[in-house]
């Protein structure tokens, strides 16, 4: 995968959605009063960080008050793996994580989209054969022991189409124990 992407997604992605990073750490907040209220992510390698969920309107053109066409998720993260370009769409949710899937399939949709408009205007042909999607729950509840293994981290499961697992929030994670988690 083209690490150009990056400097595409910086150059194209408005500033009030863009996730900087502070000390080699990425802040995902929950904007809403919460028990999970952050997920720290250390990063380490190449990344482009974005939150939808900034009280902005992604999308002009639906109508906000059908307020399922309008969920988001609340973070995107982009990285390489092995000339894979790996997206993991993550949602924080306190004790009742009802909907976290399709936030995490509106988050994969809205990739979807932004990677055809790339690829459509700046020609850089991005493989769709290379790049790898995965959802991350973030709850208040502990994750089963089965999610997880202290050897390889986290174990992801196909939950209707998206590759997902649960992970504890108020945490900070390192990026490199997500990374290794993927199977390619």
């Amino acid at each position: 995968m083209n690490e150009n992407i990056f400097n595409i997604l910086d150059e194209i992605i408005d500033s009030s959605f863009k996730l900087s990073s502070s000390g080699g750490i990425v802040e995902i907040k929950e904007k809403k009063s919460s028990k999970c209220n952050f997920v720290n992510i250390q990063i380490s390698n190449k990344t482009f960080a974005l939150s939808l969920d900034n009280n902005k309107v992604v999308f002009n053109c639906f109508n906000s008050a059908v307020k399922k066409i309008t969920k988001k998720n609340d973070a995107i993260l982009f990285f390489i793996k092995k000339q894979y370009l790996i997206v993991l769409v993550l949602e924080l949710k306190s004790d009742n994580p009802k909907g976290y899937l399709e936030q995490l399939k509106a988050g994969k949709n809205f990739v979807e989209y932004l990677l055809n408009q790339i690829d459509l205007f700046y020609k850089i042909k991005i493989d769709k054969t290379k790049i790898l999607y995965r959802g991350i729950l973030f709850k208040t509840k502990k994750s089963p022991s089965k999610g997880t293994t202290k050897k390889r981290g986290l174990i992801f499961e196909d939950r209707n189409g998206l590759y997902c697992a649960s992970l504890e929030c108020n945490r900070t994670y390192k990026l490199q124990m997500l990374k290794n988690s993927i199977d390619i």
